[in-house]
């Protein structure tokens, strides 16, 4: 839904079609032009800027997409389905040239380099399919020149070879007249003349009885009549038949041309519809080079965020004559929906505001805008516009009524997916009630999550905009010192009208000033003043709070690292008193030879009672031992469990790959896969074949490139034929194969080694068991394959 009805105009994107109308072939693409639609689906804006950028792609690469002055052939094309038609030769002339467009642009399409460089237009130029037989047709019957070839017929040949001798023998007969007579003086200076086809005589109108023959014409002043000699008279009825006798011909052949082209009729018009659509495209990426349109990134739900913006009328202007265009950035978002821009006259407010409403018409109509690529726009279902003066006398509108006439459309109308654009908020009427009345809209607008650019110069709306969510200040600067416009824009802060600032330098007497100045009071003055001192207050404010976030983060982060190293240290340190105990504990095992020489010893003493003293201090000794093993493996396993256990994977943690047993740290979490460094490596992987590993403290973090398992994955086979390797050879290819097998989720795989002796099957178990999965290894029948295939399951 647009508002008012001539928005497009308003905005003048009417002027940005006039710009790139000169850059069309045809008439058809042309019209394509004027009519182009504004879309909502940002799939299909997404799709029709891509397009737009692949042509400017080629015409900057050098190699643009052909093109070619081509004539609307769809006129005339119905007639082709009517057998024995006689199209006219300038109409095949035309239906020639398109299908000779089509044909460099269905090659141009058909190259490698094109279908990896302009993927989305050589697709869209071979939805036509075209067919050669065609042209070639037409070829056999006319020349470059879109005449019809001596030899398009055998009797055309023989009937032009007539006309070519009858044309011969006429000429040498009248140049023997023209001498006879010329030298009889019957002759004007001219000699010779063509009346109604024939060759004529140009004779003094005293001596014309002294010529037998036919009078064709006189002058204008009866001075010169024209005669056709009598000799010349059946010479040239006879050219004249064997004429009519060579055009009867050609209808009898461009008939036939005509029959054995209807059956293109439909394609024809598919290759007009492409190349009218290319001549759109084209047109579109030839000014996009003009202001230097870029494809910005595009969301499914409103936004607006441009970085290094220009208007890009105003650019091409000040382009033209050597004038520099000041950039914007401009963001509008789910908390600031609307800027309300205020600043001085002639600052630039309204041609902020209207390249706000133009980039986003042209975003949605496919055309390249003069943005940072990094920019970002989203849709609008809707664009309302209360720009300039609708004052109107046919409806009896003064400039206020029209101006609460478009608020209350908007008021009828907004919604979240609607676009505003306001100029001059609230002027028309007196600066109270209209300032009261545009306060109530805007709240209301804000209300219903509308999103939108407004300028005005009323302080009561810049303090709206400061108490109120949802509305932001922005201001274009001014130069004080040189009282004159920077064009520059500033979000955040509300700016002044310099309204007094501007009358002293426009030479207003100082008494007006003062006095006015005295009448206005300082109020006015204070409430701007207190708007910027606020806005800069609560700027450092949301400075200081984004610096309190950042180092909140920053704590959460070490704590978080100082908590999981202090679990490692715990971790180590019960180990370290684990493997103690099982040193001490082995030591007592090795000590049970001397134990028993100990025993014989007092055995050969017969002290029984040293003896059960000794064994029973050895066996508490090494009971103790063990129960100490048992209790701090407990508790390391304990706190393993509790480090490692997690909800799901994130960023940060060190992971162990199932299949293969291979570490890494998660840098990316991409829905169901994760991005991990590995060794060098980034890998994409499945986060269901990952698990949570304790960190090493010594693990390295290098940079590498980047692998995509999931998408190798895909590679992925059912058989592997082991034949003929070496051992080394074998072994790398099994773990590649089964590696891809796991990550693919295959269930069941086949390795062919072959019987032999033996070893690579031997080799393909060993390889086998490397792995911790659960399988089940087979062979198959003897008919089969038997001990030369091993099947694995994995269950």
């Amino acid at each position: 839904m647009f508002y008012p009805k001539d928005l497009f105009e308003v905005l003048e994107f009417d002027k940005v079609i006039n710009l790139a109308l000169p850059f069309c072939k045809g008439e058809p693409g042309r019209s394509l032009l004027q009519k182009v639609e504004f879309e909502v689906d940002h799939l299909q804006v997404q799709y029709s800027l891509k397009e737009t950028a692949e042509y400017k792609l080629s015409i900057e690469s050098g190699e643009s997409f052909p093109s070619q002055i081509y004539d609307d052939i769809s006129g005339f094309l119905k007639y082709l389905k009517i057998t024995d038609y006689f199209l006219e030769l300038e109409q095949i002339a035309a239906i020639k040239q398109v299908l000779e467009l089509m044909r460099t642009l269905d090659n141009f399409s058909r190259s490698e380099k094109s279908a990896r460089s302009y993927p989305i237009l050589s697709k869209k130029i071979k939805e036509a399919t075209y067919e050669a037989q065609y042209l070639i047709r037409i070829n056999q019957v006319l020349d470059d020149q879109g005449n019809v070839k001596n030899n398009a017929s055998e009797q055309l040949v023989k009937i032009r070879k007539s006309i070519a001798g009858k044309k011969t023998e006429l000429e040498r007969a009248f140049d023997s007249l023209v001498g006879t007579y010329r030298n009889k003086g019957y002759l004007t200076e001219s000699l010779e003349s063509y009346r109604n086809g024939r060759r004529v005589l140009s004779v003094p109108a005293e001596h014309k009885r002294q010529i037998p023959g036919i009078i064709h014409d006189e002058s204008d002043t009866g001075k010169t009549v024209f005669i056709e000699p009598e000799p010349l008279i059946l010479l040239n009825n006879d050219l004249f038949e064997l004429e009519h006798e060579e055009i009867r011909e050609i209808v009898k052949i461009i008939k036939a041309l005509c029959n054995d082209l209807s059956s293109g009729h439909d394609s024809f018009h598919d290759y007009l519809n492409i190349i009218s659509y290319m001549d759109f495209v084209g047109a579109k990426a030839n000014l996009a080079l003009a202001y230097h349109g870029e494809m910005p990134e595009i969301l499914d739900h409103p936004h607006f965020e441009v970085l290094k913006g220009f208007h890009p009328l105003l650019y091409i202007k000040n382009k033209n004559a050597g004038k520099i265009t000041v950039p914007f950035d401009l963001n509008l978002d789910n908390e600031n929906r609307m800027m309300l821009i205020s600043g001085p006259n002639a600052g630039g407010k309204s041609i902020l505001m209207k390249a706000t409403g133009l980039l986003q018409v042209m975003v949605q109509c496919g055309f390249l805008v003069p943005v940072f690529q990094e920019s970002k726009f989203g849709i609008f279902n809707k664009i309302f516009a209360d720009i300039g003066d609708k004052q109107s006398l046919e409806e009896d509108l003064s400039t206020y009524s029209s101006h609460l006439k478009s608020m209350k459309f908007f008021t009828d109308h907004v919604d979240e997916e609607t676009l505003v654009l306001i100029d001059e908020f609230g002027t028309g009427t007196d600066p109270e009630v209209g300032g009261a009345i545009a306060e109530s809209v805007l709240a209301y607008i804000n209300k219903k999550r509308t999103w939108g650019v407004i300028t005005t110069h009323y302080s009561i709306l810049k303090l709206y905009a400061h108490n109120n969510k949802g509305v932001m200040n922005g201001s274009m600067l001014f130069d004080s010192n040189g009282l004159k416009p920077t064009y520059i824009f500033k979000a955040g802060s509300p700016g002044s009208s310099f309204a007094f600032e501007l009358a002293r330098n426009n030479g207003l007497p100082k008494a007006i000033i003062h006095h006015a100045e005295q009448k206005l009071g300082s109020k006015k003055y204070k409430v701007d003043k207190l708007l910027n001192d606020l806005q800069g207050n609560k700027n450092q404010l949301d400075k200081q709070l984004h610096e309190l976030q950042s180092r909140e983060k920053k704590l959460d982060r070490l704590i978080s690292n100082y908590e999981n190293q202090m679990n490692e240290f715990e971790i180590k340190r019960k180990k370290l008193r684990q493997e103690a105990k099982e040193i001490q504990l082995n030591a007592i095992n090795h000590q049970a030879d001397l134990l028993d020489n100990r025993i014989k010893e007092l055995s050969k003493e017969n002290n029984l009672e040293k003896i059960r003293e000794l064994a029973i201090q050895k066996k508490e000794e090494r009971e103790r031992l063990i129960a100490q093993v048992e209790t701090l493996n407990i508790e390391t396993q304990r706190h393993d469990k509790k480090l490692l256990f997690k909800a799901e994977i994130e960023v940060g943690d060190f992971v162990r790959l199932k299949t293969s047993g291979t570490t890494g740290n998660v840098i990316e979490v991409i829905k169901e896969n994760a991005k991990v460094s590995m060794g060098g490596l980034t890998v994409l992987v499945p986060v269901k074949q990952l698990q949570v590993e304790r960190e090493p403290q010594d693990l390295r973090r290098v940079k590498g490139v980047y692998t995509d398992i999931v998408t190798s994955s895909s590679n992925a086979k059912d058989k592997i034929d082991i034949r003929g390797l070496r051992m080394d050879e074998a072994m790398t290819q099994i773990q590649d194969f089964f590696d891809l097998a796991l990550i693919a989720g295959k269930i069941n795989v086949e390795i062919l080694h072959g019987k032999g002796n033996g070893t690579l099957k031997k080799v393909v178990r060993q390889k086998l068991k490397e792995y911790n999965v659960p399988m089940k290894i087979s062979h198959p029948a003897p008919e089969a394959g038997g001990d030369g295939i091993t099947l694995v399951q994995i269950e």
